[in-house]
């Protein structure tokens, strides 16, 4: 058996389907709000330089509280179980971790991929509107591809050669 399909074997049909995919969902989930959590507590040490008055916020020690016990769901998977309590007969008991690590770094190099490499190599940008639903009014922003003029800028010419 492959390590792979052995992988899938003990990890969705020993261990349960709905344990696995709750823990693969899980820690990504904990990275991403951890940024959350940290990109809040930026706002909040820097408002001003931001101009972030917002109507409703957590409050300071709410959003700390968020952020700690975010970073102990990224850190907690790693500590070795007691003998005998690890949930995988044959997988190490980090698998979880690095598999949601690897969720979160494919998705990177999407981005990297469709935001940067294929606009640069494509001679376009990536524009950004929002767009209103016309049957139910609900916003959601749109990418358009927009081309980059290579060519001189027609304002620029000096039209004192005429």
């Amino acid at each position: 058996m492959s390590p792979l399909s052995h992988f899938f074997a003990d990890f969705f049909f020993r261990f349960g389907k709905l344990t696995a995919v709750s823990s693969l969902i899980s820690y990504p989930l904990a990275i991403i709000n951890t940024f959350v959590a940290v990109g809040l507590l930026h706002l909040y040490l820097n408002r001003e330089a931001w101009n972030w008055h917002p109507p409703i916020s957590a409050t300071m020690p709410v959003v700390i509280f968020f952020m700690l016990s975010n970073i102990y769901l990224i850190a907690a998977p790693f500590v070795p179980p007691e003998d005998g309590q690890n949930i995988y007969e044959t997988l190490p008991y980090w698998i979880h971790c690095v598999v949601g690590f690897g969720i979160i770094f494919a998705g990177g190099v999407y981005w990297l991929v469709w935001a940067v490499i294929l606009p640069k190599i494509g001679g376009y940008e990536l524009h950004c509107e929002t767009v209103m639903d016309e049957i139910d009014g609900w916003e959601r922003n749109v990418f358009f591809k927009r081309p980059i003029n290579k060519g001189p800028n027609p304002s620029s010419h000096d039209d004192s050669e005429k």
